[in-house]
Order: C-alpha cells, then structure tokens, then sequence
C-alpha cells in the first residue's frame, strides 16, 4: 500500500512538472511571436519615416523651384544692370582718377537705372537687405575706404560705368535638390557650367518679411559668395 502510494504521488509531482514546462514554453512562444510582431513594426516605421523624408524631399526641391521661377525677371533685371547685359550705354563719358591715381573714362549709365536708388531698388525686388548691403558696398560706395566700387558714382547719385562688360554667372534649373534649414530659410543645390566642366553652386533662400529672396549665392566649398547669378546657362 505505501508502494502504490508513493508511486502516485511521483507521478503527481512528474505531471505538475511538465505541465508548467508546458505552460513556460507557450509563454515564450508568445514572447518570440511578440517580439517578431515588434521587429516588423520597426521595420515597418523605417521604412515609412525613409519615404516621408524622400517625400519632403521633394517638396522642399519643389518649393525652391517655384521660388526662383518667381524670382527670375527681377534677377535678369539685376543681372543686367550689375553686369551690363544688353545695356546700350549714353554717349556722355566723363575722365575720373581712382584713388591709385589712374584715370579711365567713364560712360553715363542710361534710364532707368542711372542713379544708384533705381539700381537699389532693383535689387531688394530678389536680394535680402544683407545681399543689396553687400551689392552696394561692392558697386556703388563710393566712401569705402581707399577703393572704389566697380560704378563710379558722382556727387549727385548718377552712375557712370568702365567701359566692357563684367563677368557673370548663370546657373542650372531646374534645381536638383533642396533642404530646409529653419523654417525661413532653404539651401538650393545645383551647379554652373566652367570651361573645365561642372561646378557645384548652391542659392540660399531667405523668407523676409513675408516674402522669398535671394540671401546667398556661391559654391559651398568657397567661403566666397557671388554677388549676382541668373538662372540658365553660362
């Protein structure tokens, strides 16, 4: 009898041991298949946060497209004036001597943009006023120190230009991409075509007061910027 009742009483222990290895193993078969489902969710998430990136991607390219399409004339129009495109210049000349005591003629530059405010105001309709500070420093600031500015403008604010033209750049468009930096500003990536082949350009666009601009042109690799540009070919 005590036999009989000790073997039952293995058989109890042997039974309630392997139903709770049963018990343990269908937990960490749900474990695993949770942990999978967690996997593929992250996965999942990856891939989805990657597209929506490509997706503002393009948009922000897209924005930066639409901008310069806008910005276009005013930057011929700049582009004309600073660099003399397409400008047939007035006979009157007159005989100035820089401050390294050379003397060169100098022709009148015709309506509409003979003083240096009709130039200005050209320029602020594409240019931030931190791109026009530098444009009329460059251009027309006749006080700057003991240089003069490409224009030579006398004492009551009519412009008068070297002879020949001044080089200037035309860039590609469509832009090839563009990314976000603020909620104000975008960097456009495209390039100008040299002699020796392509080189990278970037347009930084700046939105003041309400409306986009030029901020910024050059190659990212210069601490250099470029003072005017238009889109199109060189």
């Amino acid at each position: 009898m005590k036999k009989l009742l000790s073997t039952l009483i293995v058989a109890a222990v042997m039974l309630t041991v392997l139903s709770s290895c049963a018990e343990n193993s269908n937990h960490s078969a749900e474990r695993d298949t949770g942990n999978a489902g967690l996997t593929e969710a992250s996965d999942s998430a990856k891939d989805s946060e990657s597209n929506f990136d490509e997706t503002q991607s393009d948009d922000i390219t897209e924005q930066a497209n639409e901008i310069i399409t806008e910005l276009t004339s005013a930057l011929a129009t700049a582009d004309d004036i600073l660099s003399r495109q397409n400008i047939k210049f007035d006979e009157q000349t007159i005989e100035a001597e820089d401050p390294d005591g050379y003397t060169d003629t100098y022709y009148k530059y015709p309506a509409p943009y003979d003083t240096v405010d009709a130039c200005m105001e050209a320029m602020h309709e594409c240019y931030t006023d931190e791109m026009c500070e530098k444009i009329y420093s460059a251009f027309f600031d006749m006080n700057n120190g003991d240089r003069w500015p490409i224009f030579y403008v006398n004492d009551d604010g009519v412009i008068y230009v070297p002879d020949g033209e001044i080089y200037h750049i035309r860039f590609t468009v469509p832009i090839t991409s563009a990314e976000k930096d603020g909620e104000d500003k975008i960097i456009a990536k495209t390039s100008i075509i040299q002699q020796d082949g392509n080189a990278e350009f970037e347009i930084v666009l700046k939105k003041e007061d309400g409306v986009w601009k030029v901020d910024s042109l050059g190659s990212p690799d210069s601490e250099e910027s470029t003072l005017y540009a238009t889109p199109g070919e060189s």
